[in-house]
This record gives C-alpha cells, sequence and structure tokens, in this order.
C-alpha cells in the first residue's frame, strides 16, 4: 500500500517526460518527412518537365494526337 500511492503521485510527471519526449520525436520526424516530400516532389517535377521536353521534341505530332484523343474520350 505504501508503494502503490508514491507509484501514482510519479506517474503523472512520468506521463509528461513521456509525451514531451514524444512531441520531440514527432515534430523531428514531420521536418524530416516535409524535407523529404518537397525534395521528391522537386524531383518528380524536374524528371516530369525533361520527359515532357524529351516526348515534344521526339514526337510533336504524336503529342498532340494524343492530346486530342484524350480529351476527346472525357467528353
Amino acid at each position: 500500500f505504501i508503494i502503490l500511492p508514491s507509484f501514482i503521485s510519479t506517474a503523472p510527471l512520468l506521463d509528461q517526460i513521456a509525451m514531451t519526449h514524444e512531441i520531440s520525436k514527432l515534430s523531428e520526424n514531420a521536418f524530416f518527412f516535409i524535407c523529404l516530400l518537397i525534395g521528391f516532389i522537386a524531383c518528380l517535377t524536374i524528371l516530369g518537365l525533361l520527359f515532357i521536353c524529351i516526348t515534344m521534341r521526339l514526337h510533336p505530332v504524336d503529342d498532340q494526337r494524343i492530346l486530342l484523343h484524350s480529351t476527346d474520350e472525357d467528353e
């Protein structure tokens, strides 16, 4: 019975320490994830632009036909 009250009194303090530690870990992970996401999007856009430029130079007429067909199908 003596151990139990002391454990109860320290439990909130331990919870607070755990919570702040979790929050700091989450913020670090979120920051890392956001940086990773921005880098990934940037790489995708650069690759996409390069791919579009290459395909436009190689097959300009084919691209126009594909675009026309896709718009007709959407309607």
